[in-house]
C-alpha cells in the first residue's frame, strides 16, 4: 500500500540526505512494514514540488510507554536515493 503524506520541506531534505531514518506520525493509516510513504514538500501552506518514496521497515506503536503518546507511531524508513 502507498500512503500519500504532507511533511514539513525541511524534514524532507533530511529524509532525500539519509540523515533521517525514520517518522512520526499518527497512527491512523493502518501503516504497516513494507507499505510505502509518498512524502510530499509542504511550506507555508502550499506543496513545493519536492518530493521522494521511502519504505517502511519497522512500525513502532505507542500505548504511553517509552514516551510515545498512545495513537502515534515511529516509522523506520529507507529510501531509494
Amino acid at each position: 500500500m502507498v500512503h500519500e503524506l504532507k511533511i514539513k520541506s525541511g524534514y524532507l531534505v533530511d529524509i532525500k540526505r539519509g540523515s533521517k531514518n525514520f517518522e512520526v506520525r499518527e497512527d491512523d493509516r493502518n501503516f504497516k512494514s513494507g507499505d510505502y510513504l509518498h512524502l510530499r514538500g509542504y511550506h507555508n501552506g502550499e506543496y513545493t514540488g519536492d518530493e521522494t518514496v521511502v519504505q517502511i521497515t519497522y512500525k513502532f506503536s505507542g500505548n504511553d510507554e517509552y514516551g510515545l503518546k498512545k495513537g502515534f507511531c515511529v516509522l523506520g524508513i529507507v529510501g531509494f536515493n
